[in-house]
This record gives C-alpha cells, sequence and structure tokens, in this order.
C-alpha cells in the first residue's frame, strides 16, 4: 500500500520535471498517515518529491525557518522526532523521547527554530508534551498536563509564549485515550500545567508556568501581532469562538453569523487576515473571514469545490495560508482525508486539488 501511494507521488513528481524544488516558491507539505510525506508547488499544486519516512508512519509535519529542512515524527512506539532535507528528502537525524503514542497530533517550533514542541495523540497518550531543543539533537524538558490531556499547542509570534490547551482525561477535543506520567530511561524536566480544562501559558525563556486561562478545552491559533490567542471547540454545537487577550488574559468571544461554530482557522503571514471554517446548524459549511486586528467577521470566502462526498475536516492545522499569503490550502474527508484543495486569496479561484489516494490519510497542511 505504501510502495503503490510512493508510486503515484514519483509519477507526479516526473510529470512536472519543470517545476522542481529549487523553482517551487515555499512548497507545502502535507502530514498525515498511510505514506510518504507528500509536497506540493503552492503557485500550481504539482506535486514535489515527497518525504520518505523510514516506516511509512505519518503525522504532522514543521518546516525549518529558512526551508531547508523539514521535521516529522517516526515511529509507532515509541514516536522519535525525525529530519530530513527538504530538496532531497533524505533523512538525517532521528530524535528520541518524544512519546510513546501510536499517532501524533501536532508539532510547532519556535520562530527562530530553536525549539520545536510535539504532542501525541491515540492510544496510550501521555499526557505531556516534548519540547525539542533543535541545538542538541534531543528532547530537553517536557510540559505536562495534571489530571487530563492535552488539546492543542501554539507559540506566540515573538516566540516568547507558549500555549498548551488541556481537557480532561477521556474527553479530549483531539486527543483519545488516557494520560500517564512521562516515561523516560533519562531524567528530563518536567513543567506543570494543572489548568483542565483551560489554557496554560509557559514562558519559553525558562519555560515556566506564567499563567493560566479558564476557557472550555479547544483548539488554538494566534493572530499576527500576537495579541489575540483563539480556542474553539469544532465538536460541540453552542460552544463560542474565545479570543483571549495575552497581554491582560481577558476573555471574550466573537460571534459568527448564523450560530455558527467554528470548524478550524488559518492566520494569512500576511496582513491582519484569518480564515475560519465553519458549520451552520442547516448543514452549510462557509468559510468567514476575520480582521485579526479588530476581531470581527468582514465577509466570506468561497469553499473549497471538494468531488462529490468530500468536505472540509475540522482541526487547528487542517486549512493553511502559503507563506506569501497568496494561497489557502484545505483538507477533504469522508473518513479518511484523501483530498487536498488550493485556492487563490482572496479571490477564491480553483487553483488545484491534489488526490492523495485512498490509503493516505491527510492530517494537516504545513508551510
Amino acid at each position: 500500500m505504501k510502495n503503490t501511494f510512493y508510486s503515484l507521488l514519483t509519477a507526479a513528481a516526473t510529470l512536472a520535471l519543470s517545476v522542481s524544488a529549487t523553482q517551487a516558491q515555499s512548497p507545502g507539505y502535507i502530514g498525515g498517515n498511510g505514506g510518504p510525506v507528500p509536497a506540493f508547488d503552492p503557485q500550481t499544486g504539482e506535486l514535489l518529491n515527497p518525504i520518505e519516512l523510514p516506516d511509512g508512519s505519518g503525522g504532522n509535519v514543521i518546516v525549518s525557518p529558512d526551508g531547508s529542512t523539514v521535521y516529522a515524527t517516526t515511529g509507532y512506539e515509541p514516536k522519535m522526532l525525525g529530519s530530513f532535507l527538504a530538496a532531497t528528502g533524505q533523512m538525517l537525524t532521528q530524535i528520541e523521547g518524544v512519546g510513546t503514542c501510536l499517532f501524533q497530533s501536532k508539532i510547532v517550533m519556535a520562530p527562530g527554530g530553536q525549539h520545536a514542541f510535539v504532542m501525541c495523540q491515540g492510544t496510550g497518550a501521555q499526557n505531556s508534551i516534548a519540547i525539542v531543543n533543535l541545538a542538541t539533537q534531543s528532547v530537553g524538558a517536557y510540559a505536562h498536563v495534571q489530571g487530563g490531556e492535552p488539546a492543542d499547542i501554539a507559540i506566540s509570534p515573538n516566540g516568547k509564549q507558549f500555549f498548551l490547551s488541556t481537557t480532561k482525561t477521556g474527553t479530549g477535543v483531539s486527543v483519545l485515550g488516557s494520560g500517564s506520567a512521562p516515561a523516560n530511561t533519562v531524567q528530563r524536566p518536567v513543567y506543570e500545567c494543572p489548568q483542565v480544562p483551560g489554557v496554560c501559558v509557559f514562558n519559553t525563556a525558562t519555560f515556566a508556568l506564567s499563567a493560566q486561562v479558564s476557557v472550555p478545552a479547544g483548539h488554538l491559533a494566534t493572530s499576527q501581532d500576537g495579541n489575540s490567542l483563539y480556542v474553539w471547540d469544532a465538536t460541540t454545537f453552542g460552544q463560542p469562538f474565545y479570543v483571549v487577550n495575552t497581554a491582560s488574559l481577558a476573555v471574550s468571544t466573537i460571534d459568527l453569523p448564523d450560530g455558527a461554530l467554528a470548524y478550524t482557522m488559518a492566520v494569512s503571514p500576511v496582513g491582519k487576515t484569518a480564515l475560519l471554517s465553519a458549520f451552520t446548524q442547516s448543514g452549510g459549511q462557509p468559510y468567514y473571514v476575520l480582521n485579526t486586528q479588530t476581531n470581527q467577521v468582514t465577509g466570506t470566502f468561497p469553499a473549497p469545490l471538494f468531488p462529490p462526498g468530500i468536505y472540509p475536516t475540522f482541526g487547528s492545522n487542517v486549512i493553511a495560508f502559503s507563506l506569501d499569503g497568496a494561497s489557502v490550502w484545505s483538507v477533504g474527508c469522508n473518513g479518511n482525508c484523501t483530498v487536498v484543495s488550493g485556492q487563490s486569496f482572496p479571490s477564491g479561484d480553483m487553483i488545484a486539488e491534489i488526490s492523495l489516494g485512498p490509503s493516505y490519510n491527510a492530517l494537516a497542511i504545513t508551510f
């Protein structure tokens, strides 16, 4: 199954020889399960050389600030964090101590590339976030949830604040299974998060807990200026779309038209704009444009034209802007998430539809 998927990607990359990895502008990567990590050109949607994982395991990915290195989780029990050359897909290193879980839900990187934060999910998931020192290529510490589980993670644009959303054990927004304390043969510092449910804020200079915010468990995103932390639960109708002032920690809500439920969010790296994928009680799935400076909905954006029976999925990183802000890419699912759709921004015109094959399950889009 893995070889079939790899062959499809290789064939597609061969057809696109005129669009090499060096010619493409800031490639996008599709993290998931079921094969290599697909890479694509956000200007055309054409597939580039994939990142071939050593054991076929998948998950979310992150990219170094200069675009030269791609990080992805490898292995199953335990997980490791592998680094790969973006240009060739060659594996450079594997970092141990990331976690003991079946799946990996999210990785975020500090803006300067000093640290990566890895959150696990799945049966037997530990309730800790691995803090990886990329300079030493080792796990240096853990952020641990007391009496609960991680729901999502995010980092401020200036890299000074690390946000950890939590939920009660067994009721996770995106985490399955029960939590357990970190199990490691090498002792590492553990920084405790006692806010369950809610959000813990850590100072990344020392990783000391600096604040706790009492909001329902949810997915996370930050505004471009770092002044707003967005929190939403994509599983419960009637759940407000929350915004936390990261300086005062004041919590307010943003009303979406027609009582819509926030499904997922993508913050553009350009300007003060974000997109919200939403779900209405009548069954519609509109995309809303959010001004991240005023935190007001300013309009709508055309929803992607997925094939029949394929729909936008929910989460915290299943919609993403390209680094130039000129395109938006969305994951589509029906059972497995097998399609990624690209649109120009702000026009909404279709760029491409990337079919990943029936055996692949996309989890995230990263630039």
